[in-house]
């Protein structure tokens, strides 16, 4: 990435139609300065939706070696992108999750288009989750809504 908050980290946009704004770091510039100016080191962050892993890329490194990212993507291709581009840039405070969340615990269905990296057309029923698997080291309770907005992500700390 040539420029803004995600300068100098490494970035596989893949076949996207946005992958020139992504490699030159203009991709979504008030996005990424919001998570440049809110997100703290040591902080945990969700991303959800992460898609291939862009703005996660961001809240790894505004949390740094502290902090945790736990991103959830539930398409099997943006999972495999998002992990590939982690792994370009060796961040261990990121966990990816191959899951959907939603307001109610379930099998639910989800939208995603063929010729696209994000929501549009039918896809195959998902597993949603409302809370975290005890195992997780998420707070006792934490729930994390679905959402169909450009700013998918809620910021704990």
């Amino acid at each position: 990435i040539r420029s803004g908050p995600g300068k100098g980290l490494k970035f596989n946009p893949g076949s996207t139609p946005d992958h020139a704004s992504f490699i030159l770091g203009t991709y979504e510039k008030q996005v990424q300065e919001l998570i440049r100016t809110i997100v703290k080191p040591g902080w945990c962050v969700y991303d959800v939706g992460a898609n291939i892993g862009f703005h996660t890329l961001l809240f790894a490194r505004s949390v740094g070696s502290r902090g945790m990212v736990y991103a959830f993507e539930p398409v099997p291709s943006n999972l495999r992108a998002l992990r590939h581009n982690l792994r370009l840039n060796r961040f261990p405070q990121v966990q990816a999750r191959a899951e959907s969340l939603s307001e109610q615990n379930g099998p639910c269905s989800f939208m995603h288009s063929t010729g696209s990296r994000s929501a549009g057309g039918p896809s195959p029923p998902g597993r949603a989750r409302q809370k975290w698997p005890a195992r997780s080291p998420a707070p006792s309770g934490a729930t994390v809504p679905r959402s169909s907005t450009p700013m998918e992500y809620v910021i704990a700390t």
